[in-house]
C-alpha cells in the first residue's frame, strides 16, 4: 500500500515533544505539539485526472507540561522554552490524557518517532495512559524514498531538500514541519519498497 492510500484511509497525527533531557527516565515533557491529517486535498489536472494538491490538515494540539526541576541551561538556550514558562503549565498527566484524546485512534508519525514514544510510553505509563498506536518514523520513510542517495536524513537537511520551512525546538512547529515533510514523501513513496 503507498502512503498516499494509507492517509486517504486513515487519519494521521504528527507528534512532536520537547523535554528537558535526553533520558525518558529521568527527564521531562515540557512541550507537546500535535497536528492531524485526514486525508488529501484532490483536484483536477487539464486531463481531469484527479492529483493531489496538499494533504488535509484538520486539528493541531499544543501544550506545555509542568517541570518539577529547573530546566537546563542548555535546554532553554535550545527551545526558548524557560520556568516561567512551565511555572502554571499542567501536570503532565492532563496533558497526556488531552494528548491521547487528541490522537484517538489514529497512526503516529513523528521525525525520530521512537524518542518521543519513549517518553510517551514511560510517563504515560506512569499516569496509567498507555499509547500504543501503529507508528510511522519519516526517517525510516525517507530512506525508503532516497535510498541513500542524501548524505543524511536530519529534519533541517530533509526540509531544506523540499523547501519546507522549518524552526527547530517547538513542539506545535516541529508537528507542522514533518506533517509537511511525510505528505511530500507520501508523494514520493513507491508501493515496491515499502512496507507498510
Amino acid at each position: 500500500m503507498h502512503l498516499m492510500e494509507l492517509i486517504d484511509k486513515n487519519t494521521i497525527t504528527v507528534i512532536d515533544l520537547e523535554t528537558s533531557g535526553l533520558d525518558c527516565m529521568r527527564d521531562y515533557i515540557i512541550d507537546v505539539g500535535g497536528v492531524k491529517i485526514g486525508g488529501w486535498n484532490k483536484v483536477k489536472g487539464k486531463d481531469g485526472q484527479a492529483l493531489i494538491d496538499k494533504g488535509n490538515i484538520i486539528g493541531q494540539f499544543s501544550s506545555y507540561g509542568f517541570c518539577p526541576i529547573p530546566l537546563p541551561g542548555a535546554i532553554v538556550d535550545l527551545t526558548g522554552i524557560t520556568d516561567a514558562d512551565l511555572k502554571d503549565a499542567p501536570k503532565i498527566d492532563v496533558v497526556l490524557k488531552e494528548l491521547k484524546k487528541f490522537i484517538g485512534d489514529s497512526i503516529v508519525v513523528g521525525h525520530n518517532i521512537e524518542f518521543d514514544c519513549g517518553f510517551l510510553h514511560t510517563h504515560g505509563s506512569r499516569c496509567g495512559i498507555e499509547f500504543n498506536n501503529r507508528k510511522l518514523d519519516t526517517i525510516t520513510i525517507a530512506k525508503t524514498v532516497f535510498r541513500d542517495k542524501i548524505s543524511s536524513y536530519s529534519l533541517s537537511v530533509l526540509t531544506k531538500k523540499f523547501g519546507i520551512q522549518y524552526q527547530p525546538h517547538r513542539a506545535l512547529n516541529n508537528a507542522f514541519t514533518v506533517a509537511q515533510l511525510f505528505l511530500e514523501l507520501a508523494q514520493r513513496d513507491d508501493e515496491a519498497h515499502c512496507g507498510y
